[in-house]
């Protein structure tokens, strides 16, 4: 075949055709980037790509593992569309098939002295975009569930009166047939369920995870010195998104967890004086708030009150912040941030007395915005 033939006799040119545009897909910062990952994606993920693989490991220039790793992460944690993202991920799993695992967390830096990515930087990155793309296809599935379930009830007696009348004609032999094809069709419905509770219990699972692993991050330590800022940024987009979605995802967490995560948040409250930090923290917080009370949070015996005086100190300072638009460069591009915080004051200010008395103590248009909503 072909392409059996261009891999096999010219593996060494292909190699050296792959590092070059490594180096493109990691320096460049436009359109072209895209048409790179798409190259090398194809080019190593070819089901006929076994002798590049192996003309790859014994490439003496070996920065191009350095050049794929730092572009696939760039794709990854911007906003770019899912075909790409999903390219990214193919081009990940090649390259692990090449380089082995440690590829993923390798520290070697880029020629020119830039400090190369956090540790876990990529790792995180491709575990989190894989989860979400393997729910996108799964939740993809599972929509037939409720496509099928939205026939009209005419329309299922017309099917049953044709299903009878073939039966009344055909006698046994469509009689079978149908038994068959009704099997089928339950069996198929069976399937999507089972898919369906499937995708709930992953993204619980995920959920969980993530929110465990914030929780160990968001030592104080941590958070003082920078060390974890950059994974703890990381894992609270990811909660955030889960959240966002928690309707569609179907999946919430339990009281443990909930108590757990604004804890975290609460002990860190007078500390974090970094705007970003202080919009994501107060941005989850207003998502969790939407599903619980203040009673509630204090009947719990893991909740001290002291928590929730941290947590109003922490919302009326991210409302504050807003109102005086004193976020730096990087806060403003996220302005819906902003949104999250606003919009869900107003519909919980009444059930967290409280956060809204710490929130009326701040300047005139927190003041306006409680009027809004008394």
């Amino acid at each position: 075949m072909l392409m059996d033939s261009l891999y096999n006799e010219y593996a060494a040119e292909l190699s050296q055709l792959v590092a070059a545009i490594a180096r493109q897909f990691a320096l460049l910062h436009n359109a072209l980037k895209f048409k790179a990952l798409n190259l090398l994606s194809t080019l190593l993920s070819s089901e006929y790509a076994a002798p590049l693989h192996d003309a790859l490991r014994l490439v003496s220039n070996e920065i191009w593992p350095i050049y794929v790793r730092v572009g696939i992460a760039a794709i990854l944690q911007n906003r770019v569309a899912s075909t790409e993202k999903f390219q990214a991920l193919v081009l990940a799993e090649s390259s692990i098939s090449i380089l082995g695992e440690k590829w993923l967390i390798d520290q070697r830096k880029l020629p020119g002295g830039e400090d190369p990515l956090p540790a876990d930087r990529c790792l995180l990155l491709v575990l989190e975009s894989s989860r979400v793309e393997v729910a996108v296809l799964l939740n993809e599935i599972a929509y037939l569930k409720y496509e099928a379930s939205s026939e009209s009830s005419a329309d299922i007696k017309l099917e049953a009166t044709k299903s009878c009348y073939s039966i009344f004609i055909n006698r046994k032999d469509n009689q079978t047939d149908l038994k068959c094809r009704w099997r089928q069709r339950c069996g198929f419905c069976s399937m999507l369920s089972s898919t369906f509770i499937y995708i709930q219990d992953i993204n619980l699972f995920w959920l969980t995870q993530v929110t465990d692993c914030l929780v160990k991050l968001m030592d104080l330590n941590n958070l003082v010195v920078g060390e974890a800022f950059g994974t703890i940024f990381l894992a609270c987009d990811t909660i955030m998104n889960i959240l966002l979605k928690k309707e569609e995802a179907s999946v919430r967490l339990d009281g443990s967890s909930i108590v757990r995560l604004l804890t975290a948040f609460a002990s860190c409250t007078d500390f974090i004086t970094d705007p970003s930090f202080i919009m994501m923290a107060s941005s989850i917080c207003t998502l969790i708030f939407d599903s619980t009370s203040e009673e509630a949070l204090l009947s719990h015996p893991d909740f001290k009150p002291s928590t929730l005086n941290s947590l109003a100190r922490l919302i009326a300072k991210s409302l504050r912040t807003s109102g005086q638009d004193q976020m730096s460069d990087d806060a403003k591009t996220e302005g819906d941030l902003h949104q999250i915080i606003t919009a869900g004051y107003t519909r919980w200010a009444d059930r967290f007395p409280h956060i809204k008395e710490a929130a009326r103590d701040k300047n005139q248009w927190l003041q306006d915005l409680i009027l809004t909503v008394d």
